[in-house]
C-alpha cells in the first residue's frame, strides 16, 4: 500500500478493438447452400487470430489476443446468418508490435472471407498507445518518492492494461506511475473492487513534489 510503482520505457501497452464485420447473404436454414453464411470464416478468423498470441518474458515481449464480443445472424431460427462480426481486443509491449499485428489479422480476415465469397470491413474502437516512460521523467518521480519518504518499486514489466496518457509520452517526455492500493484489494473490474481512498493523500503530494521538481 502507498508504493509508487514506476519503470522506464514500456509501462503500458498499445491496446486497440478489432472489429471485423463478415457480410454474406441469408438464405432459409433448409437451404443454406443459397446464402453465403459468414460463421465458417469467422470461426477460421478467431481461431487463427488467437495464434499471435506471445510472450517473451526475458525481453517483455507479447502480443495478447482476447476475443471480447461475437455476433453472428439474429433470432430467426429458419433462416441461415448472413452477417457477424468478430470484435477482438488486441495489445502488445509496443506499438510498432501492435499494428504489425493488426495488418497481419486483417490480412486473415480478407482472405478467409475472399474464399467464402463475402465481404469483410473494419473498425478499430478504444485505442490506447503503448506508454513511455522517458528516464529524466522516472528520475524525477522516484526522487519526488524519495523525499516523500514512500517505497519505490522498479517494475520488472510493464501492466497489461491500456492507458491513453501514452498519447503525451509518445509525443513529449515523461512517464507514468502507479501508487499501490495493498496486497487485498481487488483487481480492477473485479466486482468487489473498491478504491482505496487511503492512497489520495499521497498522490496529491506526489504530484505536487514532481512539479516543484520539474520546474526547477
Amino acid at each position: 500500500l502507498h508504493t509508487i510503482v514506476c519503470r522506464e520505457g514500456s509501462f503500458t501497452p498499445g491496446v486497440t478493438t478489432l472489429i471485423a464485420y463478415f457480410k454474406g447473404y441469408t438464405s432459409h436454414a433448409a437451404e443454406p447452400w443459397n446464402g453465403r453464411n459468414p460463421a465458417k470464416a469467422m470461426s477460421q478468423y478467431l481461431l487463427e487470430a488467437l495464434k499471435h498470441n506471445m510472450e517473451q518474458k526475458e525481453r517483455h515481449e507479447f502480443i495478447t489476443v482476447t476475443p471480447a464480443y461475437i455476433e453472428l445472424g439474429e433470432l430467426s431460427y429458419g433462416v441461415s446468418a448472413g452477417e457477424g462480426s468478430v470484435h477482438l481486443t488486441i495489445r502488445a509491449d509496443n506499438n510498432d508490435r501492435l499494428q504489425a499485428t493488426l495488418g497481419e489479422v486483417k490480412k486473415t480476415a480478407e482472405k478467409l472471407a475472399k474464399e467464402e465469397e463475402l465481404e469483410v470491413r473494419f473498425e478499430e474502437k478504444e485505442s490506447f498507445e503503448s506508454n513511455k516512460n522517458a528516464p529524466e521523467a522516472v528520475n524525477i518521480i522516484q526522487a519526488s518518492a524519495k523525499e516523500l519518504g514512500l517505497n519505490y518499486h522498479d517494475k520488472d514489466e510493464p501492466f497489461r492494461w491500456g492507458e491513453d496518457f501514452g498519447l503525451f509520452t509518445n509525443r513529449i517526455k515523461g512517464a507514468m506511475f502507479g501508487i499501490g492500493s495493498g496486497e487485498n484489494c481487488k483487481p480492477l473490474h473485479h466486482p468487489a473492487y473498491n478504491f482505496p481512498d487511503e492512497i489520495l493523500g499521497n498522490a496529491i503530494n506526489m504530484f505536487i513534489t514532481i512539479q516543484q521538481k520539474a520546474q526547477g
